[in-house]
């Protein structure tokens, strides 16, 4: 079907149905490139299925929804509801879904930054909840990649110069995020400048120095 391109459009409602439904990981592949090529609305059979799906579906119906454009009310409203949850998987997968539906997305701008302001879990070994901290810090990360993607403005000054302190791979984004806000984002320049001046261990940093 991917070989057809827009010509597959009569069969994308029953491609998206197979891709939520289906458990080879490889079918799973090709009927994603499909539903790409074909380039047609089926935000309803995604939407329809939503009552009915299991964590594994829920994932494929919010990746179907970025990969084909699907920026409807009806999709935001359950791209937001997917960052509410408490399932990480399912909050960087709606971030992932918002970086790729773009600008389309801004109206959960809002959503994204009380995202990337949750409190992060620190790292303590005693505890060993090294996965509960990759988790926060991935979660943040995605959160920033979406805000940069759907297009940040004044309102999402403050949380970005927070994220100029996190990881490199956070703070590069973050920092090109306030670039594309422009002059308004002039109170982040101190930490800008922290930034700049952090030490890169000799080039090997490649994030620090792009941020």
């Amino acid at each position: 079907a991917s070989g057809l391109g827009s010509k597959a459009a009569p069969i994308a409602s029953s491609l998206a149905r197979l891709f939520i439904a289906e458990t080879d990981a490889f079918i799973a592949i090709d009927i994603k490139q499909a539903l790409v090529a074909c380039a047609a609305d089926v935000e309803e059979p995604l939407l329809s299925a939503v009552p009915n799906a299991n964590e594994a579906q829920l994932l494929r119906i919010v990746e179907a929804l970025g990969i084909t454009g699907s920026s409807s009310p009806a999709a935001l409203e359950f791209l937001r509801e997917q960052l509410g949850t408490d399932d990480p998987k399912l909050v960087m997968a709606a971030c992932g879904a918002l970086e790729q539906l773009g600008p389309t997305a801004r109206p959960l701008l809002p959503a994204l930054i009380a995202l990337a302001e949750r409190p992060r879990v620190p790292l303590d070994v005693a505890t060993n909840n090294g996965r509960v901290f990759r988790a926060s810090r991935d979660v943040t990360g995605a959160a920033v990649r979406a805000m940069a993607a759907v297009g940040a403005d004044d309102s999402a000054i403050p949380v970005l110069t927070v994220c100029l302190g996190r990881e490199p791979s956070i703070a590069a984004v973050a920092a090109k995020a306030l670039a594309e806000v422009g002059p308004a984002a002039a109170s982040a320049l101190p930490k800008l400048q922290k930034l700049q001046n952090r030490d890169d261990h000799g080039g090997k940093d490649i994030k620090t120095r792009l941020a």
